[in-house]
């Protein structure tokens, strides 16, 4: 699964609660389960490729601070690429 996360201004308020989100889904997730996180605000970063280390991309979305920007078309179109 490609996760596509915002990281724009716009979610200043929320992210915190979108972090909570994606650990959530990350308990429902079966061994061998994959994802790759794309994250997005002034432009977007390809973070990790596929993996199975959900630790790996809890690291980096905790480190995720907000930047002006959305640029959330060209982060789909870089995810479905990957």
């Amino acid at each position: 699964m490609g996760l596509i996360f915002d990281a724009s201004g716009s979610m200043r308020h929320k992210i915190e609660t979108s972090v909570a989100a994606v650990e959530q889904f990350f308990q429902t997730t079966l061994p061998g389960d994959e994802f790759l996180l794309v994250r997005f605000s002034d432009k977007p970063l390809l973070l990790t490729g596929f993996t199975d280390d959900v630790n790996l991309i809890s690291g980096w979305l905790h480190s995720t601070e907000t930047r002006a920007g959305r640029r959330c078309m060209n982060a789909i179109y870089l995810g479905i690429q990957k």
